[in-house]
């Protein structure tokens, strides 16, 4: 994809994620990729500041973080489920701004504007403990320890509910800031939705590259 060139990576993570979230990836990355993991207010060395609960609020703050960070190479921009969302708005944002991303890497997400499910749900943030933790479970991706233990569930729950704050503050049905970037998309093939992945070609101009992988939301 990217050869021969030193390029810059900000990387957005999942909702209840933190920069520790991507330790991995960020390990698989070849020489030539400066990555960066990028935090919201009240998770991981962020954890001192107030939480966001607005997806405005949090777009402006990864812009803030990101053009802080910019040298002038070329750089992208990847962010998982709800850091695929918030991506597509910070690169609309970056753009205006004379500076976008080469291309948006998006995974476990159809993208936003989708119709989901026969009609309203209630607010993932305002779920019981009880109906978060079934919640996460059909994602997987967490260990059965964390949501057995009630203290350490307590801290999780609060920075995830945060996070969903931020996704139900403000409705993305009929918004569609069209990008000229390619977007590179990428779902588990147990995943909700992941049918409907090429929705991410609504939201760019150029090329989309779409691919369904075995696996579920945390396939990654």
């Amino acid at each position: 994809m990217y050869k021969n060139r030193t390029q810059q990576v900000f990387l957005l993570p999942f909702a209840g994620g933190s920069s520790h979230s991507f330790e991995q990836i960020m390990q698989l990355l070849k020489p030539g990729h400066d990555a960066f993991a990028l935090e919201l207010p009240g998770r991981g060395r962020r954890h001192s500041e107030a939480f966001i609960a607005d997806k405005h609020a949090a777009v402006g703050d990864y812009v803030k973080s990101i053009t802080a960070l910019r040298n002038g190479m070329p750089y992208i921009i990847y962010g998982h489920s709800m850091g695929a969302t918030l991506a597509l708005s910070v690169a609309a944002e970056l753009h205006a701004m004379a500076d976008s991303p080469e291309a948006i890497v998006v995974t476990g997400n159809p993208g936003p504007g989708l119709e989901r499910g026969d009609g309203p749900t209630p607010k993932s943030s305002l779920l019981s403990d009880a109906d978060l933790k079934t919640k996460l479970r059909s994602f997987g991706g967490m260990p059965e320890e964390l949501l057995r233990e009630q203290d350490l569930f307590a801290c999780i729950a609060k920075t995830l509910r945060a996070d969903l704050k931020i996704l139900e503050s403000n409705d993305d049905t009929g918004v569609k800031p069209l990008l000229n970037i390619p977007i590179y998309a990428a779902m588990g093939i147990e995943e909700e939705y992941c049918e409907q992945i090429d929705n991410w070609q609504n939201y760019t101009s150029a090329p989309l590259h779409s691919q369904v992988l075995p696996g579920n939301h945390f396939f990654i």
